[in-house]
């Protein structure tokens, strides 16, 4: 059975930039499933915009990766009745192609919860059993983003939100770009024809969960 050639991934970044301390970007990939994976990431710290976006662009040359987007702090865009070019605005003179991220922490939070939920995926091969994963995935070349994200933990004042620390940082990325695409959801099982190889068994279960 020949099946069509997957073209690759769609890559979308998230950013938290600030100058004091460690900055981070990381790069996402949407898998075949919707599952979204952590696959690379690149930090900076004391460096301006324009440093910083030298960096993340010749982090993604090494990559051969094209980012449909990268969804950024809210505070590098301008605030009301301010003046001034903005390190959003450097950025996207610099090619970095930044999108204003969310000031919902409630709702953010909740999301990324959301995504570390363990929940049944169908895999891709017809007739296989699903696989047990949560909605992200991080490969372990992302060592600051796991190193940091096992130290988040519950602020005293607000127990569903975290304790601000830079080591918060790419959490809060990582917030942002929950935010910015709807959120991942096992696809039903694709269709199968009547000669396809398992319709006879999932046309079986099927009557079997009926009968149930």
């Amino acid at each position: 059975m020949s099946t069509l050639p997957w073209p690759g991934p769609v890559w979308r970044g998230a950013c938290h930039w600030v100058f004091g301390a460690r900055g981070w970007c990381g790069f996402f990939a949407t898998l075949p499933d919707g599952r979204q994976l952590l696959r690379h990431e690149v930090t900076f710290q004391r460096q301006t915009p324009e440093q910083s976006a030298v960096t993340i662009k010749a982090r993604l040359r090494e990559l051969n990766i094209t980012l449909a987007y990268v969804v950024a702090n809210p505070t590098l865009w301008p605030q009301p009745g301010e003046r001034g070019e903005t390190v959003a605005e450097t950025f996207l003179a610099a090619g970095v192609p930044v999108i204003r991220g969310t000031t919902d922490r409630v709702n953010g939070w909740a999301r990324v919860r959301s995504l570390l939920v363990p929940q049944p995926w169908p895999v891709l091969t017809p007739g296989a059993a699903p696989i047990i994963s949560p909605a992200l995935l991080v490969h372990p070349d992302c060592a600051y983003f796991l190193r940091t994200f096992a130290t988040v933990v519950a602020s005293d004042e607000d127990p569903d939100s975290p304790e601000e620390t830079p080591s918060l940082f790419p959490a809060l990325a990582l917030l942002y770009f929950a935010m910015s695409r709807p959120m991942p959801k096992p696809s039903a099982d694709p269709p199968l024809p009547p000669g396809a190889i398992g319709h006879e068994l999932r046309a079986l279960r099927d009557e079997l969960e009926a009968g149930a």
